[in-house]
């Protein structure tokens, strides 16, 4: 429980991003080099994806989400709303799957009656 609540700080960046920076400027620091570096190669994927042959049958969600267009206005995602999707896609389903994950894990943990239960065969699968 200690570890999760040491991360849980790290957390607390996506929505006190100016509090959590002056409290930890090290870690801030290096938050925002990884933050680059990601927006970065997501933008270079983005590039590739669109510099490439347009006869591809590629269903994937990029390819989907280039190829999006409304029927009525005709309007089409731009670059940086493509790039937005993408991270929300891939990192949202990622923090809600780890933390419900995390929670569910803890009060097994806390149950005695499922703990004792369920020793036995953890030991014997490691």
């Amino acid at each position: 429980m200690n570890s999760f609540l040491a991360h849980a700080g790290e957390i607390a960046f996506l929505a006190l991003p100016s509090l959590w920076s002056w409290l930890h400027p090290f870690k801030a620091l290096q938050a925002h080099q990884h933050q680059t570096v990601l927006d970065n190669l997501v933008k270079q994927i983005i590039k590739q994806r669109q510099h490439e042959e347009d006869g591809d049958d590629k269903r994937d969600l990029l390819t989907l989400l280039l190829r999006a267009q409304d029927p009525e206005s005709k309007y089409k995602l731009t670059d940086e709303e493509v790039h937005d999707e993408i991270l929300a896609f891939l990192f949202g389903g990622f923090e809600t799957t780890t933390s419900q994950l995390c929670w569910v894990l803890y009060h097994l943990g806390e149950n005695k009656v499922y703990r004792s239960s369920h020793e036995g065969g953890r030991m014997g699968v490691l």
